[in-house]
């Protein structure tokens, strides 16, 4: 078997990481590929590179559209992929090249429509660690809503991971919102019942690249992500209702992540005072869920007291030991 495998890859203004990403993938052991870049409407050369792997590699494919986000990028680049596989891959990040192999051959093999792999995680440019399982996997929708709670064993996100296409039917990513990995990702393990993860971690994230929207400040298009983990917490748990537990901790997680986005923004403690307390109010109808998670780490539990703590003293312990 030698199948077409679409490689989706978003370019938005990515002119210093691009060449690394696109090596790794011209790099891979399994040739027959296409690679779709979607130009979001870069302003930075990104564009330049990107026509000039064209010229060199007939796989190379660019599809330009004005600025309309990740999403809309992925959702083109889908719409123009031929391969019965696709892949998405952040343009800022880079593959082993052994990648795309492994996970079309674990396709194949186990019979499944999703197959996922580890991560290498990058938090500055000599300090990593690898994320994911320990061993190969097949694992059920609860054991992989379970594992991919709090995005550690498994994760959330749309790249790491290789598609049957027909995943997609009538499923695209929500334009012009943000964590949109958040806002599908769910619906595709329920599609797929039964996914397959590697052991080994074969995709090279880039934390410590600051230009992403995950790290950007608070603002209110961080809103959204409340709307999806309650939307994902209400579909899982209608279907799965001994999964309740877990998708409220799930939720409660993400709250405290917003909070502590919201403490570290410039004066976020004042402006956006309401949205913190909603998240506040959220998280303490699911804490008792959260609390019975065994893998809350001792400086997880430092910041959740201090979350809860009354609104008069939150910020002033945080400003004490936001550097510890």
């Amino acid at each position: 078997m030698n199948e077409l495998i679409s490689i989706i890859i978003p370019v938005y203004n990515v002119e210093r990481y691009l060449e690394k990403c696109l090596n790794s993938v011209l790099e891979q052991t399994y040739q027959n590929i296409e690679i779709i870049l979607v130009n979001d409407g870069s302003t930075d050369n990104s564009l330049k590179i990107c026509e000039g792997y064209s010229e060199k590699d007939k796989r190379v494919h660019i599809v330009q559209q004005r600025n309309a986000g990740l999403s809309a990028a992925r959702n083109v680049g889908i719409k123009n992929a031929k391969g019965k596989y696709f892949m998405f891959i952040d343009s800022d990040d880079w593959i082993d090249k052994n990648m795309v192999k492994s996970l079309y051959n674990s396709l194949k093999k186990f019979n499944v429509k999703l197959a996922c792999c580890g991560k290498v995680v990058y938090e500055s440019e000599n300090t990593f660690y690898k994320r994911g399982l320990l061993e190969d996997q097949i694992l059920d929708i609860k054991d992989i809503i379970r594992l991919s709670a709090f995005d550690k064993d498994v994760g959330i996100a749309a790249w790491g991971k290789m598609y049957d296409r027909e995943i997609f039917n009538n499923l695209k990513f929500p334009e012009g919102e943000i964590h949109e990995d958040v806002a599908i990702m769910y619906r595709i393990f329920d599609k797929c019942q039964r996914v397959f993860v590697l052991g080994n971690s074969y995709y090279y994230y880039y934390r410590f690249n600051g230009t992403g929207i995950s790290k950007s400040e608070y603002s209110n298009k961080f809103d959204i992500v409340l709307k999806h983990d309650l939307e994902n917490e209400k579909f899982i748990i209608d279907k799965y209702a001994d999964l309740k537990d877990i998708m409220m901790a799930i939720t409660a997680n993400s709250c405290i992540n917003t909070q502590l986005k919201i403490l570290k923004t410039t004066n976020g403690y004042i402006k956006f005072k309401n949205q913190y307390d909603i998240y506040k109010s959220v998280l303490k109808e699911r804490l008792k869920c959260y609390l019975k998670q065994k893998d809350i780490s001792l400086k997880r539990g430092i910041w959740l007291i201090i979350i809860l703590c009354t609104n008069s003293i939150t910020y002033k312990l945080y400003k004490l030991i936001r550097y510890c």
